[in-house]
């Protein structure tokens, strides 16, 4: 191998993460002011290891989430995953006839269960996320859940 080359392997993750650094001077916490008033100095230089895959995220999440409140709450994630898969087959056949140029497989990019345990749904597709924003597109139950889209 020549002295310029070299090898990347798995343990390489230095180029997977961004370093941020951050100045505190002019933002620090009520705990950091009481910390400078007992003669504690907090460390104004504080370091934020961001990856690559989380920026990606936060760059590609253009669009708001989508709420569904569910009555009864949901218990479990399960839960979650049969209400969306159930919620994409009655959508799915009106959706391809209102975008017939939507190649994309019919999902969400992901979802979670918020704390009053409704679902919280992300797209990435314009298509879905205006389709969705119409209350009438939705079932009005599914699997004995009442749903409740909040817009």
């Amino acid at each position: 191998m020549h002295p310029r080359q070299t090898t990347t392997t798995i343990e390489d993750t230095e180029n997977d993460i961004q370093y941020l650094d951050i100045n505190f001077v002019h933002k620090q916490t009520n705990k950091e002011r009481q910390n400078i008033k007992d003669g504690h100095r907090p460390n104004e230089n504080k370091e934020f290891y961001v990856t690559r895959q989380a920026l990606k995220f936060a760059v590609e999440d253009k669009f708001p989430p989508l709420r569904i409140l569910c009555d009864p709450q949901l218990k479990t994630h399960e839960d979650g995953t049969s209400i969306i898969k159930e919620l994409l087959k009655c959508i799915e056949q009106n959706f391809k006839k209102t975008n017939p140029r939507f190649k994309q497989p019919l999902g969400f990019v992901h979802y979670t269960i918020d704390g009053i345990k409704s679902l919280i749904c992300y797209t990435k597709y314009i298509e879905l996320f205006i389709y969705m924003c119409k209350i009438t597109n939705y079932p009005k139950e599914i699997n004995s859940i009442k749903l409740t889209p909040v817009c």
